[in-house]
């Protein structure tokens, strides 16, 4: 079985503390998480429901209130990642409604391009093609988080000399 938080914004994350001198991060705000089962006939967890979804964070599926599974998360941190790159909430000048119809019709935010660029920053454009990796309108075309975190850490390993 596997936790699913679905409400994974900047505003559920807190730094509780150092460990060799990194914070640590800490994930709250668990009032919309839901514990999917694994199927072990299909070799795939089972679909969830999570009621009716606010806001201007969440992914096209839940807004669709079709079945969810574990990359209704994976949505969600590509849009941490917006907001780490730009220091502002995806479709920040849209009221919420008209922000969840962008959302369903596969339209994202506007990002600059200048984050894409290798030789202006590793890290940003890195950071670029994981949070694009995580805003695949289909759930299934989506990586998982596991692969997202892989391209981070490698990352870390290519960029921590010059650090």
């Amino acid at each position: 079985d596997a936790d699913v938080h679905t409400n994974t914004a900047p505003g559920s994350v807190d730094v509780a503390g150092r460990k060799h001198a990194l914070p640590t991060l800490v994930l709250g705000d668990f009032n919309r998480a839901s514990i999917m089962r694994w199927n072990e006939q299909k070799g795939e967890y089972c679909r969830f429901r999570a009621g009716q979804a606010f806001g201007n964070y969440r992914s096209p599926e839940e807004y669709a209130e079709s079945g969810l599974d574990e990359k209704v998360d994976v949505f969600s941190f590509g849009n941490n990642i917006y907001a780490l790159l730009t220091g502002l909430w995806p479709f920040y000048d849209l009221d919420i409604e008209d922000a969840q119809k962008k959302i369903l019709a596969g339209e994202l935010p506007f990002v600059d391009d200048q984050y894409r660029d290798f030789k202006r920053s590793i890290i940003e454009a890195r950071l670029m093609e994981v949070m694009e990796l995580c805003w695949k309108f289909d759930p299934k075309d989506r990586i998982d988080i596991f692969e997202a975190v892989r391209l981070l850490q490698e990352t870390v390993h290519e960029t921590s000399d010059n650090l």
